[in-house]
């Protein structure tokens, strides 16, 4: 039995990863750590640990006495935070029998921050959508530089996140204004194949603020690469995807001569500076129809279970190259498929929920 530790497993990524093995469940035993007990995905697990956020002090110690115990054979990452935590904890920590497919902590750490991306990018010759930091103490001189180059609208995103939190689209100097207004460093990006109707998106918004909204988005491209430890891109899959309020909601194989040259000098590169594990990689063509990438993602993502229906097992690929011992079959399936994804309805008991989150510990065995 292979024993899985899946950090923050109540996030999306944690679902996915789930839904992945569910035909091959009875080959794992899975751990789970999340900092709240009101998530289903916790008592899909066969043990779960209520953790400190990652972020805080108590973590790493937490963590450590978690890994003492359980002694896994696999680690894998919910969220980007978790990422950057599990490479620089494998840098100190040597692990015996137990694999963490991450690379580098300044790799984990540069793909985290957006506008660190775009200077790797710029380092490394790779196509990154162009990006301008602006600090109020420089001036507006090279901002106006940037607007002149490439126009409205453009994107304005923190330089960390996920999930399209904070980001927002400006395309007028008064927006522009209202933005620099109480900020002292702001990242902008040009806004690659907007949507065809957002001025008349805007307009409807002048008319009160929807109670729900999100700007259509059926041009998703995401690619998702495995990469063995030695280095090899062990194989990688890009999806056309429909977004709806930044879930996927339907996904296709998406074939390109120009977009595959793409993918593999990103991850070669990043495999040369000993990156491993998963890459997940966002992009959108340019007007001059160059593809861009926009955002690296180095974990498994919230349609890791998608690609699976498509032809990619990520986790079976991984495990197939580094322990081919443990005899985990990669699941192939047809690359003709379209996928479908729909909300689904699960349950979960008062009473593991309130032992969770009391005790700070739930069992399968116990429930």
């Amino acid at each position: 039995m292979i024993r899985v530790l899946v950090t923050s497993v109540g996030s999306l990524v944690g679902q996915n990863f789930l839904d992945a093995v569910e035909s091959r469940r009875s080959n794992f035993e899975i751990i789970g750590l999340n900092s709240i007990g009101e998530s289903q995905r916790l008592y899909r697990c066969d043990r779960a640990y209520r953790v400190p956020e990652t972020s805080s002090p108590q973590f790493e110690l937490v963590f450590q006495e978690i890994v003492n115990k359980e002694q896994p054979h696999l680690i894998l990452a919910g969220r980007d935070y978790d990422v950057v935590f599990l490479a620089k904890y494998k840098q100190k920590v040597k692990l015996e029998n137990c694999l963490i497919p991450v690379g580098d902590s300044d790799l984990a750490c540069m793909m985290l921050d957006k506008y660190e991306t775009h200077l790797f990018s710029k380092k490394h010759n790779l196509p990154y959508v162009p990006t301008f930091l602006y600090r109020k103490s420089e001036g507006m001189a090279g901002l106006e530089g940037f607007i002149e180059k490439y126009g409205f609208p453009l994107l304005v995103k923190p330089r960390e996140g996920f999930a399209s939190h904070g980001v927002y689209i400006i395309r007028t100097r008064e927006q522009l204004h209202h933005t620099l207004a109480d900020s002292t460093e702001v990242m902008f990006q040009e806004y690659l194949s907007p949507p065809e109707k957002l001025a008349e998106m805007e307009q409807d918004l002048r008319k009160g603020i929807p109670l729900f909204f999100s700007v259509p988005n059926s041009e998703h491209m995401v690619s998702q690469v495995v990469i063995s430890k030695a280095g090899k891109i062990l194989s990688y899959i890009s999806t056309k995807q429909n977004l709806v309020m930044g879930r996927t909601e339907y996904a296709k194989v998406y074939e390109d001569v120009k977009l595959n040259q793409m993918i593999e000098a990103f991850a070669s590169k990043l495999a040369s500076l000993n990156w491993w594990g998963f890459l997940n990689l966002q992009s959108r063509q340019d007007c001059n129809g160059d593809w861009k990438v926009f955002e690296l993602n180095p974990r498994l993502s919230g349609a890791t279970s998608t690609r699976l229906c498509l032809g990619l097992d990520e986790i079976g690929l991984i495990l197939s190259s580094e322990r081919p011992e443990w005899g985990i079959p990669v699941i192939e399936e047809n690359k003709e498929n379209h996928v479908f994804k729909y909300l689904s309805d699960f349950t979960a008991k008062d009473i593991d929920i309130q032992t969770f989150n009391k005790e700070g510990y739930w069992s399968h065995e116990n429930s």
